[in-house]
């Protein structure tokens, strides 16, 4: 009965975030969409911490695998995919998220030339992003990436591979520019 409890209240909070909140400005009177949201990704959220910026029209499906650390945002316009397929994501502490940010945990199955990829399926990982991350804007992380902690991550960059902690990253594909 408990867990059916939860999964009524957390489908509720996602009915609320889709309808209306999501939409609502950053910086209506009193703050009321940053923290309407911030609460809603409390209730959906696997963990996530009272300190937290969930910035309008983010997506990131049932975000039920989803664990967001402390003082850390998501983007406005950030677009999370896979999360609800059984892919997982992790964002420590102090996260800086820019707009349009996008984060894949699932990718499709392709090898395979007999059967057409569409019915091949899809592989499932997690990403796992550090504490202390700036993400650049228009910035893409795909599927088994690890984002070292007090990395930056350039903005248009493609991250494919993980990246070492106090590191910048830009291009497509990411690739080392410095140490921090």
């Amino acid at each position: 009965m408990n867990k059916t409890f939860n999964s009524f209240f957390q489908y509720l909070a996602l009915a609320i975030y889709y309808g209306f909140a999501r939409f609502l400005p950053n910086k209506s009177p009193f703050f009321i969409g940053r923290k309407l949201r911030g609460f809603l990704c409390r209730v959906i959220f696997k963990k996530c911490s009272h300190t937290v910026n969930v910035k309008q029209n983010a997506y990131f499906g049932l975000g039920n695998n989803i664990e967001l650390g402390f003082n850390s945002d998501i983007g406005m316009g950030a677009k999370i995919y896979g999360v609800s397929g059984g892919g997982k994501l992790y964002i420590g502490n102090n996260v800086m998220m820019a707009p349009e940010v996008t984060i894949l945990t699932l990718s499709h199955n392709y090898h395979r030339k007999d059967i057409p990829i569409i019915k091949q399926g899809f592989n499932v990982n997690q990403v796992v992003i550090n504490d202390d991350v700036w993400i650049g804007y228009r910035a893409i992380i795909l599927p088994g990436v690890t984002v070292g902690k007090g990395s930056v991550i350039a903005a248009g960059a493609v991250v494919t591979k993980d990246i070492e902690p106090n590191t910048v990253v830009g291009g497509v594909p990411a690739k080392f520019i410095k140490h921090r």
